[in-house]
């Protein structure tokens, strides 16, 4: 009779921790019910401010929202090898600007638009004391002066007047002219007369040095 009644509190003891355990979960499933109701009002719509700044792991700024009476940008960056890797997305009154860069001195890739054209320019990974290669690829056109162009240029530095290749077809000469250059600065223009088919070739002062044939 003894053993019964052991095994009857037991019982017992178990659905009193079962109940009270339905019970508990009960609670929890309201209350993650009447939480998960009032999430969506809780968001705002709209997140305003005049700069956003995220924080990477580290402490580290990754991520910088920002914007002022010139115009608005997003620079994304991340630890490389002894440097920074840096994304720097703008626009501002005078166009649109991408540039992907090794670090702060050493910009990869350069995109730019304007209300006059754009221009695409691609470097190598030296630094700007060791004349970084690079090639430029633009397309501009003024309306103030009706004159414009498309140009191909190879460079040698970080200047774009450190240009040592290049194919252009500019409107004033109606004609495509072929540079060809050195680190000497000595340089030549070809180009074909498109009134006699004669070809010609002409200094940086593009003045005539001889024609052929």
């Amino acid at each position: 009779m003894l053993e019964i009644e052991k095994r009857i509190e037991s019982l017992e003891r178990i659905n009193r921790r079962w109940r009270y355990m339905t019970g508990l979960f009960a609670v929890l499933l309201l209350i993650s019910l009447t939480v998960g109701a009032k999430l969506p009002d809780s968001i705002p719509e709209v997140l305003q401010a005049r700069r956003i700044e995220v924080l990477a792991p580290d402490g580290e700024t990754g991520i910088v929202l920002s914007a002022d009476s010139n115009g608005s940008a997003i620079v994304l960056t991340a630890p490389g090898q002894g440097h920074k890797r840096r994304i720097i997305m703008s626009a501002h009154r005078e166009g649109v600007n991408l540039m992907l860069m090794k670090h702060a001195e050493a910009p990869l890739f350069i995109a730019n638009v304007d209300d006059n054209g754009s221009s695409l320019s691609l470097f190598d990974a030296r630094e700007p004391s060791q004349n970084p290669g690079g090639i430029i690829l633009s397309s501009i056109y003024s309306p103030e002066v009706n004159l414009g162009g498309t140009s191909i240029s190879l460079i040698k530095g970080p200047r774009k007047s450190d240009v040592q290749a290049g194919l252009s077809i500019q409107d004033n000469n109606k004609a495509a002219s072929l540079f060809l250059g050195g680190d000497n600065e000595k340089s030549v223009n070809i180009r074909v007369n498109q009134e006699n088919g004669k070809v010609g070739f002409l200094d940086k002062n593009n003045k005539v040095i001889f024609t052929m044939p």
